[in-house]
Order: structure tokens, then C-alpha cells, then sequence
């Protein structure tokens, strides 16, 4: 199983988005950009280092709609 951190956007300007994280551990408002991890131990590590406040999803990449839910 697939996992991706998601946040909530902390633009100013872009209220209420969602943003990934990508593979250099910066942040798209793209779903197709997150950094996809295999294992659930090693998104939870990532998570903990995060620099935003993030929650762990399974994604589903056929939409950009942040429609899936925490785990």
C-alpha cells in the first residue's frame, strides 16, 4: 500500500487548500507531485519531521481533489 502526507496550505493568499509533500521535502498544492512511500513506518517518520502539520493518506492519483481520508 501507497501512502503521501498532506497538509493543510499555509499561504496567506491560497486559503483552505490542500498541499503534498514532494521528494525534496517541500510542499505542491499538485497530488501527482507527493513523494509516495511503500512502508507506513517510514511516511510516519517523515511526518514527524515535517515542517508543516501534516496527516497520512492513501492517495488516489486519478484525481487532484484531496477527497481521501486520514488514517
Amino acid at each position: 500500500m501507497d501512502y503521501i502526507l498532506r497538509a493543510t496550505n499555509p499561504s496567506k493568499i491560497l486559503t483552505g487548500g490542500k498541499v503534498y509533500m514532494t521528494e525534496s521535502g517541500s510542499w505542491s498544492a499538485i497530488k501527482r507531485e507527493a513523494k509516495v512511500f511503500s512502508a507506513k513506518t517510514k511516511v510516519n517518520e517523515a511526518k514527524k519531521t515535517s515542517t508543516l502539520e501534516c496527516e497520512v493518506i492513501i492517495p488516489d492519483f486519478d484525481t487532484n481533489q484531496p477527497v481521501e481520508d486520514e488514517l
